[in-house]
């Protein structure tokens, strides 16, 4: 068995996997369910996902590993969130209330650490870049943020926002983005984590009915 690789932060990498005995099995169903369930994978890892390919029957992803840094305990939950559901998410709620009842911090950090040793390390995607760390950073920020996509449909998007809530569904239609995974990989993902928009309901991320609301970070960038 190989080796695990040793992943330096602040590094670009090229992942690359493909299916046992080459076989041909990821169709358009297939390709379309692994951007879905990458997409929360890379957030919950903070880990980014600059580019990726998927064939039939193998994938490249280009990934940059920022440097760890401290995450608060809602921002660690809130990650954790967009990876697991039904029951088993409703495990790790109901324990980690226990915990806070208890007011037993050790305990609490141990329970977090289960999540935060499978951070910042592309091995345990197989995964995002540092938005959160730019808290006021806004005029460096912004650039580098639209260049992970269309910087015209990104500030269209932002204006669309300033109008109120909307549904991912209804941005996608106004701006005319058919692929519901593409549009939430590149522009909803990067920006949510850079603080530009967030979610009215934060109880429920997967939610058809989710909608986002302009920041005061993104009616910065518009002003």
């Amino acid at each position: 068995m190989r080796r695990p690789r040793d992943f330096v932060p602040d590094r670009c990498y090229h992942l690359t996997s493909r299916i046992a005995n080459r076989a041909f099995y990821l169709g358009e169903d297939e390709r379309t369910r692994f951007v879905a369930r990458a997409c929360p994978a890379a957030y919950f890892s903070c880990v980014e996902v600059l580019a990726y390919c998927v064939m039939s029957n193998h994938f490249h992803i280009l990934a940059y590993i920022p440097a760890p840094r401290d995450l608060s305990e809602e921002e660690v939950l809130a990650r954790m969130r967009t990876l697991y559901f039904g029951e088993k998410l409703a495990g790790f709620e109901r324990g980690w209330a226990a915990l806070v009842r208890s007011g037993d911090v050790e305990r609490r950090m141990r329970f977090l650490s289960r999540f935060t040793r499978r951070m910042w390390n592309a091995s345990g995607f197989m995964k995002r870049r540092r938005w959160g760390e730019m808290e006021d950073a806004v005029p460096d920020m912004i650039p580098r943020i639209l260049d992970h996509g269309s910087r015209r449909i990104a500030r269209d998007l932002l204006a669309i926002l300033a109008d109120g809530p909307r549904r991912p569904s209804e941005m996608r239609g106004m701006l005319e983005i058919a692929n519901a995974n593409y549009f939430t990989a590149r522009y909803i993902t990067p920006m949510k984590e850079s603080g530009l928009i967030a979610p009215v309901n934060a109880t429920s991320l997967h939610s058809p009915w989710q909608a986002y609301r302009l920041t005061p970070k993104g009616r910065k960038v518009l002003s």
